[in-house]
């Protein structure tokens, strides 16, 4: 194990709750590649909005999406 049992990982994290943090203009996840899945992981995992926000950011800008 990593030690880190208070954060939560991505495997989880229950399944209504990544798509509550998964914006509506965010694609399915099968165009991702690794890079683009680890961005969508952090993203989908972060507690604070505010970072999350953020990465869904970064997430857009790598994939070459606009936002809404």
């Amino acid at each position: 194990g990593s030690g880190d049992r208070g954060t939560p990982t991505i495997e989880t994290i229950p399944p209504e709750v990544i798509a509550a943090r998964t914006p509506d203009d965010i694609p399915s996840e099968s165009y991702d590649d690794i890079v683009a899945r680890q961005l969508r992981e952090a993203a989908q995992s972060e507690e604070d909005p505010l970072i999350r926000d953020r990465l869904w950011d970064e997430y857009r800008n790598y994939m070459g999406l606009k936002k809404r």
